[in-house]
């Protein structure tokens, strides 16, 4: 039986008490809408139009995929974003990262750093209780969580994490010392990972602390229900059943069939299950950063003017449109435009061939024979883009659509599309990590610590158009190991000011993946990757699905 919130008779109470204070609130003569300046009345009262007044009510059943034959008694052998969403909801970890990018306490209540920027105390929560006894998570827990995915090699989702810490020791049993190898803010991300009971193993049944413990599994469904201990507030939505599907594409399908009323997805063609009453479509901002590699050996474009003129000429609106079915946010820098630290004033390159051509003309550049090419010294301007296809086939339709923008504005560019092989990346990867393209357009997942040195060092592995420039790497440098809010957001602003300046690389889009739900799934709110079920406890299912469903 659903236990409401506030049960009907409530809401009725509420409704009518309401449209007796609308008739008093007239009688009197107070205003209920803003004045002819737009501004309100100081004693009006703002009333809701909807006299029925749906509020948050406990019950219903949250059904969304998992993949086939899924990991499910291992948090850290996490593999797939749906195993790391159904985790996400039965375990915790010491802290969360929002949806600005801001960290947030989770098992751990609160923490302090030493003069050095390294050593970080953590004081747990003592409230925080395991789902198989009660029994509040512990210090030699966490070590033992920690020292689990250290054990396995880099064969965690999780291991990037622990990378960047050097030790963590018990200093009493609600408190722990981690020591990261580098100082700064921004390291406390890494301390995002499942907490796991000590000695409870990780074969049988998964037990955590999180807003839901499971109920059932097996190889093809898991049934979580909610956790009436919970140290935040009991999730409004009973259960959560995650039940196998061998695609994407199969789950979607079995929600237009009404078998899920949930379903993450980054097919760029979610747009077509939205029905106006029915069903939403939510977006979620992902690390997904789409860029063109420049390569810095070609002396052309070493020139910061004809990288800067590439940049404007491309006409991104125009490739979110019309390739990624508008899946994507605009970004000129690598820090996502959903982050708290990312400054708008970075925004530059907005198509203008107006600046693109004063550009290339200061450069040297001109189309001196009137045949619609750029010269100089009598040299066509000529540029190749190295690309290979993406599973939706969306990177090389951008790349073609950027190589047309180019020539239609006087650089002669042509598409070379590579095969990639997952085994040793093929021969995509080799013409990359050989400097055989002019520009290249790839894909990065970028990590939420704002780690960028792989990107910007001199031997980074992921930088692979050769770029040297040390004066910006110390800027990314200074501002991955700011030491607070305060420090983090000038020096962010100083880096993102000298990236766009100097443009080492050209960043076009963060990408967007979705969310289709049912439009009865209420109170979601702003989601983005990779931890989209964050503030599933506010969610709640209308009356309406919960009597549907019954």
């Amino acid at each position: 039986m659903n236990k409401h919130f506030m049960n009907k008779k409530t809401i009725k109470a509420v409704s009518l008490l309401l449209a007796m204070l609308m008739i008093a609130c007239n009688f009197v003569g107070c205003s209920t809408s803003g004045n002819g300046s737009g501004n309100t009345d100081h004693g009006s009262i703002n009333l809701p139009t909807d006299q029925t007044l749906q509020l948050p009510l406990n019950g219903g059943t949250l059904r969304m995929p998992m993949p086939v034959n899924a990991a499910i008694t291992n948090p850290f052998a996490v593999d797939t974003e749906e195993m790391l969403n159904m985790f996400s909801l039965v375990y915790e970890g010491l802290i969360r990262v929002d949806e600005t990018n801001n960290i947030i306490p989770s098992l751990a209540e609160n923490w302090s750093c030493d003069a050095s920027g390294r050593v970080w105390i953590l004081n747990l929560r003592q409230d925080a209780k395991w789902h198989s006894k009660d029994d509040s998570v512990e210090a030699d827990d966490i070590k033992y969580s920690y020292d689990t995915i250290v054990s396995m090699q880099g064969a965690s989702y999780y291991s990037y994490n622990v990378s960047k810490i050097e030790s963590m020791e018990i200093v009493n049993d609600y408190c722990v010392r981690v020591t990261m190898k580098e100082k700064g803010v921004l390291s406390l991300r890494c301390l995002d990972f499942p907490i796991v009971r000590n000695g409870a193993g990780l074969g049988g049944k998964p037990v955590g602390t999180g807003a839901y413990q499971v109920e059932t599994y097996s190889n093809d469904k898991v049934v979580l229900a909610a956790n009436e201990n919970w140290w935040k507030q009991r999730p409004y939505i009973d259960r959560v059943e995650f039940e196998a599907r061998d695609s994407n594409e199969t789950a979607l399908a079995s929600f237009a069939a009404g078998q899920f009323n949930m379903v993450p997805t980054s097919a760029i063609t979610a747009g077509r299950y939205r029905q106006e009453g029915v069903s939403e479509v939510l977006d979620v901002m992902t690390q997904d950063m789409e860029v063109l590699i420049v390569n810095h050996d070609n002396y052309i474009l070493r020139d910061v003017r004809i990288r800067q003129a590439v940049a404007y000429m491309i006409d991104r609106s125009e490739i979110i449109s019309n390739v990624c079915m508008n899946r994507a946010q605009a970004c000129d820098v690598p820090i996502a435009p959903d982050s708290w630290f990312y400054d708008s004033k970075s925004k530059v390159y907005d198509h203008s061939l107006n600046k693109a051509m004063s550009l290339l003309e200061e450069a040297g550049y001109t189309d001196a024979d009137e045949n619609g090419v750029l010269e100089k010294n009598g040299i066509e301007l000529e540029l190749n883009i190295l690309v290979c296809e993406s599973a939706d086939g969306t990177r090389g339709e951008a790349a073609r659509e950027i190589a047309k923008q180019l020539t239609d504005a006087g650089i002669k560019a042509q598409v070379v599309i590579a095969a990639y092989s997952m085994n040793d990346g093929g021969e995509f990867m080799s013409k990359l990590k050989n400097g055989e393209f002019d520009l290249a357009l790839v894909g990065f997942n970028m990590s939420r610590d704002c780690d960028l040195s792989p990107y910007l060092d001199e031997m980074g592995e992921c930088n692979y158009g050769g770029y040297h420039g040390s004066e910006l790497a110390e800027l990314a440098h200074a501002m991955y190991t700011a030491s607070d809010e305060a420090s983090l957001r000038e020096s962010a602003s100083a880096f993102q000011s000298k990236f766009v300046s100097q443009l080492p690389f050209i960043v076009l889009y963060f990408r967007l993946n979705s969310i289709v739900c049912s439009a009865d799934i209420r109170d979601i709110g702003a989601v983005r990757e990779p931890d989209i079920m964050r503030n599933a406890e506010k969610w709640y299912i209308a009356e309406s699905e919960q009597n549907g469903a019954e």
